[in-house]
């Protein structure tokens, strides 16, 4: 199986994946639920303004997402698929022309969510990752860029490199 199909295939997997913010005096993480718009390149979220993860954005746009697969007690935790990505937030505007796209998008994935699609504290953010490390197990660790997404360096070995 190659690196995209078991990178995508963990993004339609897992809908929550853990948002590292900067605080003022210390960083945050926090449980998000996330839609993705363009593979792991480019993530959508919709947050309060109320929450302290939010409040850190408006500070500071740089975050990161942890993506992972479920524990169980039959797993060894140290191999559990993950992906982490590095990036910026930044707020959607209600006038977007994409903005009821991205709504019906995120309501689909999360049919709860219309409740707080109503609320006027709710905002869409959009997360747009640079760097990748995709984590599949022992000795299958691999990093990509946003400039060549589908490009998978394993790491520890500089003659090694995944493509699609």
């Amino acid at each position: 199986m190659s690196i995209d199909v078991e990178v995508q295939s963990l993004l339609n997997t897992t809908r929550v994946g853990m948002l590292a913010t900067i605080g003022e005096a210390m960083p945050l993480a926090s449980a998000v639920p996330f839609v993705t718009l363009d593979g792991w390149v480019d993530l959508l979220l919709h947050l309060s303004t109320l929450a302290a993860h939010t409040q850190n954005l408006l500070r500071d746009p740089r975050v990161s997402l942890l993506i992972m697969e479920p524990d169980g007690p039959q797993k060894n935790p140290l191999a559990l698929t993950r992906l982490i990505l590095q990036g910026t937030a930044s707020r959607m505007d209600h006038q977007d022309p994409m903005y009821d796209e991205f709504a019906r998008r995120f309501t689909e994935r999360f049919p709860d969510a219309a409740i707080t699609m109503t609320l006027a504290d709710f905002q869409f953010w959009r997360l747009r990752f640079q760097a990748s490390q995709f984590i599949a197990g022992f000795g299958r660790a691999y990093r990509a860029e946003s400039s060549q997404s589908h490009v998978w360096q394993h790491q520890g070995r500089r003659d090694s490199s995944l493509n699609r």
